[in-house]
């Protein structure tokens, strides 16, 4: 019986790699020729003997298979190690056996064929064993490759094995490669799309609200009037105070503008606000409220007021803050208010305004004879009775001239002449006393004395001449009566020096506490009212020249009492009437 050793490649198909088998089969009766035509004929298709060992017969010799070397004198095929592939018959040495190409992995040993790469791995190296997988951060998308393709901008790859990458969604953004994460859209910006690189920015003059995620362009907002919103801005950012912005929109504080004069603008002002009424402002840029200042006098400020309005000729406002015109008030008689006027201008003294509104100077007129005028004056006074004054422009009461002495008016003021002469058969001792002479005495016009009435034929007259006087003294009763300082002593001294006469013709009729007093250092000392006689006198003019004691003089006043007595004389021829003197 002969045994013969077969080794049959098993050719697979569609790509599947040969195996190869061996088999031993008992043949009797039949050469190896035969045999080995027998097999050819029985196996398979897919099966064909690679050679025949029959250890009977050693001319029986096959080629080494695919897969395999076969060194010189091999009894038994060497396979081709894992890493490497051998796609040829016949093949002597491992040196035949090809290293598994980049791209490519050998798995096994006596492979007949590399293994490509499938997608989401890598196969680096030539002689690889195991393809490698792709790492984060990386994908390979095709197979029979030698690298993983990072992760492009815009996409992540955050699992080893990738096939694609995973786009980054709208609302987020990934601006580097080989990244296993995206990134959420800063605040400010906006990420509208997917694959986004770099987040964008809303229009200059918006702003985006980051509590809507910038995923749209819907979240970008107009910026509000009274704010502003740079590039990017999460916030708008509030106009300052001094500027306003009534619009919306705006990118810079630029765009702000600044307050108006006559208003303010606190921060976040959309429209500027007016100063109140009494108040003004003159230069652009308040703040608030405060930069309002006071509206000065002479002037008045209605709302929004950025310079001053006078107030008009023949009105004055003394107050500040004035707020219409209304607050002007009309010029008083007696004084004239130019525009502007804070304080009334007086007419000069010798003039006088009688109307309301006066506006200059030239409403104050000159003032009219037997008048006097002061400072201010609205109606002229008019020099009491017993004076006159024939010129205009009187200014003060002593402008008024005393009535001459011989003359009388007792009720006539203002006037602008001398008073009328004294008539006869009477005397004026002073222009507002008229006495009549005495029974049977007669005086000529102008007299102004009692002794100027002579007595009428027929009579003797005799008199006495005296005067009756009172005064105010600043001094206490005690210290009248006790002669302090000798103040009675020097008194009856000053009026006896002023009358002329002897001290002993001065005769105190009466002393009484005057009550009105005055003060001294600061202390109320009462008065006193003293009444006195001056015999043979007829005159006091000069007392206070006569009398400076400390000014205690306060007041006084005088008159003559003279007394004539006319008597019949039979024996006096009437027409030598004499009076006695």
């Amino acid at each position: 019986m002969t045994v013969i050793t077969l080794a049959l490649e098993l050719t697979m198909i569609k790509n599947v790699d040969a195996q190869g088998i061996e088999i031993s089969v008992d043949v009797e009766g039949v050469s190896v020729d035969v045999a080995q035509q027998a097999f050819k004929s029985a196996l398979p298709a897919n099966m064909t003997p690679i050679y025949y060992d029959d250890s009977n017969v050693s001319s029986a010799q096959l080629q080494c298979p695919i897969g395999y070397f076969c060194p010189a004198n091999s009894t038994v095929s060497q396979p081709c190690p894992s890493g490497k592939f051998q796609s040829f018959l016949g093949k002597t040495q491992l040196s035949d056996c090809q290293p598994c190409p980049i791209g490519s992995f050998c798995p096994t040993s006596a492979l007949s064929g590399a293994q490509s790469c499938t997608p989401g791995f890598m196969c680096p190296e030539q002689n690889m064993i195991n393809a490698t997988i792709c790492p984060v951060g990386t994908y390979q998308a095709n197979p029979s490759q030698g690298s993983c393709t990072p992760c492009s901008v815009g996409h992540k790859c955050n699992t080893t094995g990738m096939t694609s990458m995973i786009q980054c969604g709208i609302g987020k953004y990934q601006p580097l490669q080989q990244q296993t994460t995206c990134i959420a859209c800063p605040a400010g910006q906006i990420c509208t799309s997917t694959n986004t690189q770099n987040p964008g920015f809303c229009t200059l003059g918006d702003w985006a609200d980051p509590s809507l995620g910038g995923d749209e362009q819907g979240d970008c907002r107009s910026c509000p009037a009274g704010q502003v919103c740079p590039l990017g801005t999460t916030s708008p950012i509030n106009c300052s105070a001094g500027t306003y912005k009534p619009g919306v929109g705006g990118f810079s504080l630029e765009n702000c503008t600044a307050c108006p004069s006559g208003q303010y603008c606190e921060e976040k002002t959309i429209n500027p606000v007016d100063c109140p009424a009494g108040t003004y402002r003159n230069v652009p840029g308040g703040r608030s409220v405060s930069d309002c200042v006071p509206c000065p006098a002479g002037k008045y400020c209605i709302p929004a007021t950025s310079t001053p309005a006078n107030c008009p000729a023949g009105r004055f406002n003394s107050a500040t803050k004035g707020k219409t015109n209304t607050d002007c008030l009309d010029c008083p008689p007696g004084e004239y208010c130019g525009e502007a006027t804070v304080i009334p201008t007086k007419c000069s003294a010798g003039t006088f305004n009688p109307s309301a509104f006066a506006s200059t100077v030239d409403a104050c007129a000159q003032c009219t004879a037997g008048k006097y005028c002061g400072v201010g004056t609205s109606s002229p006074i008019s020099c009491p009775a017993g004076t006159f004054l024939s010129a205009q422009g009187g200014s003060v009461l002593e402008n008024c001239i005393s009535c001459s002495l011989g003359t009388f008016d007792s009720d006539t003021a203002g006037r602008s002449s001398d008073c009328a002469i004294c008539p006869g058969d009477s005397y004026c001792t002073s222009p507002l006393k008229k006495f009549a002479c005495p029974s049977n005495t007669a005086s000529v016009i102008g007299s102004n004395s009692q002794l100027s009435c002579r007595c009428i034929a027929g009579f003797v007259c005799s008199y006495t001449k005296k005067i009756k006087a009172s005064f105010t003294l600043n001094v206490t009763l005690d210290a009248w009566n006790s002669d302090l300082g000798g103040v009675r002593t020097k008194f009856k001294e000053a009026i006896a020096k002023a009358a002329g006469v002897d001290v002993s013709k001065v005769i105190i009729t009466n002393t009484a506490v005057h009550g009105a007093g005055r003060r001294l250092l600061g202390i109320y000392q009462e008065g006193i009212d003293i009444s006195a006689t001056v015999d043979d006198a007829h005159n006091l003019s000069d007392i206070r020249q006569h009398f400076k004691h400390e000014g205690i003089l306060q007041s006084h006043s005088w008159h003559e009492a003279h007394s004539i007595h006319a008597r019949f004389v039979h024996k006096i021829p009437p027409s030598n009437p004499k009076p006695l003197m």
